[in-house]
């Protein structure tokens, strides 16, 4: 595999809210940008969860436009790491060896502790 590029960056919009019986959740997004490589490992900060092992962590890569732009482009996107303030993802292009050029998004949602 091609080397990675690592960057670190800071989540937007982080909204946590405490929810009866299923605990702490908070939700959040970033752009990761474009990419040369056709894989690269990003550390997304600034989660302030109450766990360094949460209990649910999606991602769902997206277009940062709103708008259909007519980009072909398939991501897979893989939850590497978490601590109480920080993601590390790795976003992989999935219908080409290539990179991409478009300013890519990842949305989080992010379950501290499954409340029983």
């Amino acid at each position: 595999m091609a080397e990675q590029e690592a960057f670190t960056v800071l989540a937007e919009e982080v909204t946590q809210i405490a929810v009866p019986g299923l605990g702490n959740v908070t939700s959040a997004f970033t752009t990761i940008g474009s990419s040369t490589a056709n894989a690269k490992e990003d550390s997304i900060g600034g989660f302030h969860l109450t766990t360094p092992n949460p209990a649910v962590v999606l991602v769902q890569p997206r277009q940062s436009v709103n708008s259909v732009l007519g980009y072909p482009d398939q991501f897979a996107v893989q939850v590497i790491y978490t601590d109480q303030n920080t993601i590390r993802v790795r976003t992989k292009r999935l219908d080409s060896d290539l990179g991409w050029g478009q300013n890519l998004r990842l949305d989080f949602l992010v379950i501290d502790k499954v409340n029983i």
